[in-house]
């Protein structure tokens, strides 16, 4: 003992014992211990009867750092180690859970491993939403296991069925006899892949974790204060060592909103690969007169729209998925801050999928050139204060102010709809361009000898002649992220470009880097 104090010392920082710590462990010389054997990975006695699994390498650090030994006392089962533990035939266990039963016989030290407590089913169960919805269904638990004490004064009326192995409740799992069995979920995932049991799963997680602790005798006043002061000095760091050491099972919590979820993704995805192929051939029945140029275009549309499928909506989608899982799995343990958090993650994507799909079913209405002209008298006033509503809420998060410059009165004779896709996709792009605390005008100019011009104005970041040049050719195209790190596909003006052409207008655009973007619709004479 003298010496395995002098390596502990060296080994590690010095624990803070007081004298009679120090002299109760010298005298001590040793202390003695039972241990679970047959608890993998938590714990086992192997048939060398040596002590095994995640608390045998605590065990073991323990030793190292408070300079103890602390010697193995062979049991057979559970309830042979509860035996000899409350008979004083051993110092004490090397870990446990307590209950108000336990403290009779144990005092505890701080809590050395935690675990979460699970419920493995068939495979074909349906999942739970908690313990109260099945605590009518046969459920098995190891005998004399805390658990068996918790639950039991938790839910009164909860249907426990002891058993003596988890082999023995998988058995009964699979004939029906149980509905399923409670345990940690190390434990659980462990003897199920070493039974190599296809057939059950962790259907869900029991909201009592397992507090693991050292159970030490309660007649020995300084054995609780020396292990509390050695649990003490070991690091988290070191913890996860062990830990990973052991757990190579993961819990996945499968409900029905996660399979829900998966099968939205693949019905969206379909109906996407569906509107893109949709397309693709109405423009080419239109162009079979130019085959060798429509096919090179297809190719070029093809690879930019899987593109957008593949990259601008799938990265979106992805924490959409992430965080409405976690608001599904995990909503009962988290705090309203962090509820909303997600959520507004969720929405924020959201939007930016609705701004994406909203730009393609626009180019795919421009491209396919059938849409039916229906011009009418058209309050652009009205429109323009119709279309800015859309973005207030953009508009307020970046503190920019959407400036109407157009007289109440105004009125022109147009297609309304397509104007209002060319404004709509005007004042985003201004949106997204400028800076925050700035504006977007929107004014519109008439004289009686030029032609009317409706025009949309920031003082954002502006864009080069090059990107002015390439900016109405899918391919090459520069898509560029906005002020605010927003995302976007790239058509807005290619859109707007179109439209115009369907109603008979110029666009035009001037820019000057980090001056601002004015974009003009002219309009022709009637």
């Amino acid at each position: 003992m003298l010496f395995q104090r002098s390596y502990a010392q060296e080994k590690y920082a010095d624990i803070p014992f007081t004298v009679a710590e120090e002299l109760y462990i010298i005298d001590k010389e040793y202390f003695t211990m039972v241990v679970d054997p047959r608890w993998m990975p938590i714990e086992s006695i192997n048939e060398k009867k040596e002590h095994i699994g995640i608390a045998a390498d605590f065990i073991k650090l323990i030793e190292e750092k408070g300079g103890i030994e602390i010697r193995l006392i062979p049991t057979t089962s559970w309830s042979q180690t509860v035996e000899f533990a409350q008979n004083r035939k051993a110092d004490l266990i090397s870990v446990a859970s307590e209950t108000e039963d336990r403290k009779k016989y144990w005092n505890f030290t701080k809590t050395l491993i935690q675990l979460q407590t699970a419920l493995a089913t068939k495979e074909n169960t349906p999942p739970f939403s908690s313990l109260e919805s099945i605590i009518d269904k046969p459920l098995g638990i190891m005998r004399g296991y805390s658990h068996v004490e918790l639950l039991s004064k938790k839910y009164p009326n909860i249907n426990l069925v002891q058993i003596d192995s988890y082999e023995e409740g998988f058995q009964k799992v699979l004939s029906d006899e149980l509905y399923g069995v409670i345990g940690n979920i190390a434990a659980l995932g462990y003897y199920i892949q070493q039974e190599k049991i296809n057939t059950l799963k962790i259907a869900g997680r029991v909201s009592e974790d397992n507090f693991l602790k050292v159970a030490v005798r309660n007649d020995d006043p300084l054995i609780l204060s020396v292990f509390n002061k050695i649990i003490a000095s070991i690091t988290e760091q070191e913890k996860q060592e062990i830990l990973n050491k052991w757990l190579s099972v993961r819990y996945d919590h499968t409900t029905d909103y996660s399979l829900y979820l998966k099968t939205f993704i693949a019905v969206f995805g379909f109906f996407l690969l569906f509107l893109f192929w949709f397309i693709k051939i109405r423009l080419l029945n239109q162009k079979l007169t130019i085959a060798n140029a429509q096919l090179s275009d297809l190719n070029k549309q093809k690879d930019y729209f899987f593109s957008v499928i593949g990259h601008d909506l799938r990265n979106p989608l992805t924490p959409i998925i992430g965080f409405s899982h976690l608001l599904v799995t995990d909503s009962h343990s988290m705090t309203v801050e962090e509820i909303k958090k997600y959520s507004t993650v969720i929405h924020t994507k959201s939007n930016s999928i609705l701004e994406i799909l909203n730009q393609i079913v626009d180019w795919a209405r421009s491209e396919l050139n059938h849409s039916t002209i229906t011009k009418k008298e058209t309050n652009l006033h009205q429109l323009v204060e119709q279309t800015s509503r859309i973005f207030s809420e953009t508009a307020t998060k970046k503190d920019i102010t959407i400036k109407n410059l157009i007289s109440e009165n105004t009125i022109i004779t147009t297609d309304e709809t397509i104007l209002s896709a060319i404004l709509r996709n005007l004042i985003n792009n201004s949106l997204k361009f400028s800076e925050m605390g700035s504006s977007v005008l929107v004014s519109f100019t008439s004289a009686p000898d030029s032609k009317m011009k409706l025009t949309v104005e920031d003082f954002g970041i502006g864009m080069s002649d090059e990107i002015i040049t390439n900016i109405f050719q899918l391919n090459p195209f520069q898509s560029r992220e906005g002020t605010n790190k927003e995302k976007g596909t790239g058509l807005g003006l290619l859109i707007c470009k179109q439209f115009s052409k369907s109603i008979h207008c110029d666009l035009i655009i001037t820019s000057e880097i980090n001056k601002g973007t004015k974009v003009s619709l002219i309009f022709p004479n009637e």
